[in-house]
């Protein structure tokens, strides 16, 4: 996969971890997509919290420059020390083969929130519209709410699997099938807040969209951003109404 200087990804999962010869615990995404590129984290919560803990943030492809404006060096991810937030301190092992052993990607995010307590435990693995009913029930205004940041996280990962499960491997934006597959076979996209959570943004079914790596950064970056924003929301109302009348 090629990467660009400045590329940005949100809710990126990143796990803290040990060589045999290393004296210091580094960091890196647990995603295979970013093919094991080293990660900019910050010193003290690398070592405050035991190997293995997760943390999710938004992290940037960096590479340095030389001065004559050329770059140097491999690619590297930076994160975001403001969107920083514990996801999972570390568990046991039995703990995570349990979870790696959950097939598909709507058992995975209902496994995970069950364990979190975000849901009762359930001996039935949840299909598209069990992970919708959860996603609406659980949707949360993050500006109002005071529940714990655990439970907080545990209610995002309902929505972002609720949302690539919508999008049945194709860009909600353009409407393309995704760019590529993932090491697991998942198609890859990227999960967009169409109102930002900082300004007031629900965590909702209806105020988010699985939009592939070129869309995300149009509605990031680009001269119409704003506008294509709106075209994007529109297209979510109109998904998720024509949903709410098969259900």
């Amino acid at each position: 996969m090629s990467y660009t200087d400045g590329d940005e990804f949100e809710q990126v999962v990143l796990k803290t971890f040990k060589g045999e010869s290393e004296t210091r615990p580094r960091v890196k995404p647990i995603d295979d997509f970013f093919d094991n590129m080293k990660v900019e984290f910050p010193r003290n919560l690398r070592e405050n919290y035991p190997i293995g803990t997760t943390f999710i943030a938004t992290v940037k492809v960096c590479q340095k420059h030389n001065k004559d404006g050329s770059l140097r060096g491999p690619k590297y991810l930076k994160a975001d020390t403001s969107t920083i937030d514990v996801h999972e301190k570390s568990k046991s092992s039995e703990e995570e083969m349990a979870v790696q052993k959950t097939g598909t990607q709507s058992g995975r995010a209902y496994e995970y929130i069950r364990r979190t307590g975000v849901i009762e435990d359930t001996a039935a693995e949840s299909d598209f519209n069990q992970l919708r009913e959860i996603a609406y029930s659980k949707a949360l205004d993050l500006v109002e709410s005071t529940i714990s940041q655990a439970k907080i996280r545990a209610r995002q990962e309902v929505i972002k699997r609720y949302a690539l499960l919508r999008s049945k491997s194709q860009c909600e934006a353009c409407e393309e099938p995704a760019p590529f597959l993932k090491k697991n076979g998942e198609a890859y996209l990227e999960v967009h807040h169409i109102i930002e959570l900082s300004k007031g943004g629900a965590d909702a079914p209806d105020n988010v969209a699985a939009i592939c790596p070129n869309c995300h950064a149009r509605v990031t970056h680009s001269g119409d951003a704003n506008i294509y924003n709106t075209t994007i929301q529109n297209k979510i109302r109109k998904l998720e109404d024509a949903i709410n009348k098969l259900t």
